[in-house]
């Protein structure tokens, strides 16, 4: 979901005001004011910019603003807002995916101002404060394009037997194929996991000699051709001397480069991560991860026009991580902050870290388990709160919740959490009505 906001500054008297608001009314064909002025029409009700809009309050701390919505397209909805003591003027769009029309919108806006004033207009600017703070993250984070083969690997690094098995390759222990699958019940689904690590380019499989009397390591090549061209030409132990042939051969399990580094400050969740924003329409420009040679990935990115942030951790989170969240929070006025691990996070962290940033809302996710649906749910969420904090002042024009008919509109298929039970009643069947008439029946009749 895109969500953009423009503001421009304005110096209007109050019969100003409310002279462009109905005059928009006209020109852009919203709905709060095209359905008013519809019914005016039809009333014979003569149309007049004081009598039109209701009075403003006379509550100064109100949040009462002239304004209006309009549907662009089939995802896209755009809408303006006015202050009815003429100092500013809100454009925004509230969008599936990148608004069309956006800018001719405002530009008509713009016009249809001057033209009321007498005066030309300045310029709108954009209400964005991710691109306030973007500066700053881009001091100490990058922009990173994970390839085809970096998201493929990721998927495949979630799976529990990959998992184990390539964080144990990557504490830089070798372990022989044979040594791995002794004491495993389904040897099978080993064999699946690495075959699996291997076609993804994380593992490889060497061949290696040892010699029978030491143990030792005599001969290692990364093929079995290899060893096999070296049978045939009649080498023999450089420790004990007997032919190679005669010495022991075991495949070895080893971590590739690239295995490496995925691993390294579980890279590859902040890959799984870039995958799971990118469906929700954050672009790769507006997605950067945290430059850092110990801690675990941090990202940020702009979740409608507002700073947020991504920190995971495939073990468990400690103080020393609640200090320096809340550090990043403070610094950059994040407006949310999600927190995965693939342990279980303790209530003191969560109680901890959410002291003193009154201003950030915190979410937790815990297990790899649906981890790309938990966060989807988490950003959609916090987006739907957006849109009801920009929106919802429409209800002081109308009767109508207009966020919710807002969020329904941008939502794919029926938001199921706005939806309200029905309390319909339920049809009794014909053989309920047969009971209840054989009841009424049998009662005693009073005499």
């Amino acid at each position: 979901m895109k969500i953009l906001q423009y503001r421009l500054e304005i110096c209007l008297n109050t019969e100003e005001v409310y002279s462009l608001a109905l005059a928009l009314t006209e020109v852009l064909k919203p709905l709060i004011g095209g359905i008013r002025r519809t019914f005016w029409e039809k009333l014979n009700i003569p149309i007049d910019a004081a009598s039109f809009w209701p009075e403003k309050p006379e509550n100064k701390d109100s949040s009462f603003l002239l304004g209006d919505i309009l549907l662009s397209g089939k995802d896209s909805i755009f809408y303006y807002k006015l202050d009815p003591n003429g100092n500013f003027l809100e454009t925004g769009a509230l969008s599936r995916r990148e608004p069309q029309g956006f800018e001719d919108f405002r530009l008509r806006i713009r016009e249809k101002l001057e033209e009321i004033s007498g005066r030309p207009a300045g310029d709108f600017v954009k209400i964005d404060s991710y691109q306030e703070v973007l500066p700053f993250l881009k001091e100490t984070s990058e922009t990173i394009v994970p390839s085809r083969a970096e998201m493929a690997a990721s998927r495949e690094i979630e799976k529990p037997e990959a998992l184990r098995l390539i964080t144990t390759l990557g504490s830089g222990k070798e372990i022989f194929l044979k040594s791995l699958l002794e004491g495993i019940d389904d040897v099978q689904a080993a064999k699946a996991a690495f075959e699996r690590l291997q076609k993804a380019g994380l593992a490889a499989e060497d061949s290696v000699v040892l010699c029978q009397k030491t143990g030792q390591q005599i001969l290692r090549a990364s093929s079995g051709e290899a060893v096999e061209e070296s049978l045939q030409k009649g080498f023999k132990c450089s420790l004990c001397g007997k032919p190679i042939s005669q010495e022991r051969i075991e495949e070895l399990i080893v971590i590739s480069d690239f295995g490496q580094k995925m691993l390294d400050r579980d890279y590859w969740l902040a890959v799984r991560a870039f995958g799971a924003l990118e469906t929700l329409g954050i672009t790769q420009k507006e997605i950067l991860l945290e430059r850092s040679s110990s801690r675990a990935p941090v990202v940020f990115f702009n979740l409608g026009g507002r700073p947020a942030v991504l920190v995971l951790k495939s073990a468990s989170f400690t103080l020393n991580d609640v200090y320096v969240i809340q550090a990043q929070v403070s610094a950059y006025g994040t407006a949310l902050a999600v927190l995965f691990s693939n342990a279980k996070i303790p209530t003191i962290i969560k109680n901890n870290i959410r002291q003193g940033t009154s201003e950030c809302t915190f979410a937790f996710i815990e297990n790899l388990d649906g981890f790309e649906e938990k966060l989807q749910l988490v950003l959609r969420e916090r987006l739907r709160e957006y849109v009801v904090e920009i929106t919802q002042s429409f209800n002081e024009l109308t009767p109508v919740r207009v966020q919710d008919l807002i969020i329904n509109t941008l939502t794919a298929s029926p938001d199921a959490v706005l939806q309200k039970p029905t309390n319909k009643l339920k049809e009794p069947s014909e053989k309920e009505t047969q009971k209840k008439r054989t009841k009424k029946n049998s009662s005693p009749k009073a005499d």
